[in-house]
């Protein structure tokens, strides 16, 4: 996943602060998923109440 990788090297070289990635529904926790394993990038998902769903409970490393 490309983007993984690109996201991965802007957050290690600090050029940003915050992402968003803005995805359909039905492969939202599929991107979560992916970033974490693969990455070890742990995103939340916002929906449209505003309200926070993260990965298994974790916050570690929140972007």
């Amino acid at each position: 996943m490309e983007a993984g990788l690109i996201l991965r090297e802007l957050i290690m070289s600090q050029k940003v602060k915050r992402i968003l990635i803005a995805s359909p529904a039905f492969v939202m926790t599929q991107w979560q998923n992916e970033m974490e394993v693969r990455f070890g990038l742990t995103f939340v998902i916002l929906d449209r109440e505003l309200r926070i769903w993260p990965l298994g409970g974790s916050r570690s490393r929140t972007f």
